[in-house]
């Protein structure tokens, strides 16, 4: 793509203390990323959701830099990172190709979850050194109104305007994640969902981005890259729908079930998370385990 980005190292007390380092770049556009990095080995990409950020990957992030370099990404538009005065879903994918450029001139691996997963692909096709792609539920419908509709773009658009994030929130989590309604209420009074709340345009916009996404799958029959498809194994059903699209779409892709889970794996069983992750990046086959490092996911 020829894009060049402008490093800035910025390492603060907080990623002292917890074995990480953070950094940021200058993408394209000029708006700063910023980023967490942990470890040594080979690069890999984490690349978060919408309604989250880099600290979902907490959990997992001490078994995987045991084995990898890891980068944790605060997306544009959510706290340590800066925004712009407009929104495209092509920024996103230019951040994510920066960063890969801004960290190593060799091959790079990426970990996405969600909406980042989205754009992460978008990434991972127009970037030349991908060498392998984990993508976990990332919300492309595999049939008309699968995670939202045409009223639910309006009701959080109006939300919004009303400046009522808490609703808009609610009204992601519950009609587009499917959150379960006994998981949402502890969310509610969770010290994340204020925070979470107060994001709300980002959720709009990328809720807006996400359901006019053009997959358009002329363009992946000579797909090469080693992609995973992560999928809870109570996940609803458009999100099992989308890994059966993908993965008929992918050449070499493959699904990974994650037993009793849905779409916050690396947060609830970040052992399991990692063993799939790690065995897929190493390249060691289906149902091998990677012992070394696991203890600290499973703590």
């Amino acid at each position: 793509m020829g894009i060049s980005a402008r490093k800035v190292i910025r390492a603060d007390a907080r990623g002292a203390r917890t074995g990480s380092r953070m950094d940021g770049f200058r993408s394209t556009d000029g708006t700063l990323i910023r980023y967490m990095r942990r470890g040594s080995g080979p690069p890999l990409l984490l690349i978060h959701g919408t309604s989250a950020d880099s600290n979902q990957w907490q959990r997992i992030m001490p078994a995987l830099s045991r084995h990898l370099t890891v980068y944790a990404m605060i997306r544009r538009g959510y706290q340590g990172s800066e925004d712009a005065d407009s929104y495209q879903i092509d920024r996103e994918v230019e951040d994510i190709v920066a960063l890969a450029d801004s960290v190593t001139e060799g091959p790079v691996n990426i970990l996405a979850h969600s909406y980042g997963a989205i754009c992460a692909f978008e990434a991972a096709y127009r970037y030349p050194r991908v060498q392998r792609l984990v993508l976990y539920e990332p919300p492309i419908p595999a049939y008309a109104g699968a995670y939202f509709t045409p009223a639910l773009i309006k009701t959080v658009r109006r939300l919004l305007a009303e400046s009522k994030g808490e609703a808009v929130l609610e009204a992601f989590l519950a009609k587009m994640a499917q959150v379960p309604v006994g998981k949402l209420a502890a969310m509610r009074s969770s010290p994340q969902w204020a925070k979470a709340a107060s994001r709300a345009h980002t959720i709009v916009r990328e809720l807006e981005a996400a359901a006019s996404y053009d997959l358009r799958p002329e363009r992946f029959h000579d797909w090469k890259i080693p992609t995973l498809l992560l999928l809870g194994g109570d996940s609803p059903q458009p999100y099992r729908a989308t890994a059966a699209r993908l993965n008929a779409l992918l050449p070499g892709s493959a699904i990974a079930v994650l037993a009793r889970q849905r779409h916050a794996a690396m947060i609830n069983a970040p052992a399991l998370f990692v063993r799939e992750v790690l065995a897929f990046i190493k390249g060691l086959p289906r149902g091998a385990t990677v012992e070394t490092g696991l203890r600290e996911a499973r703590a």
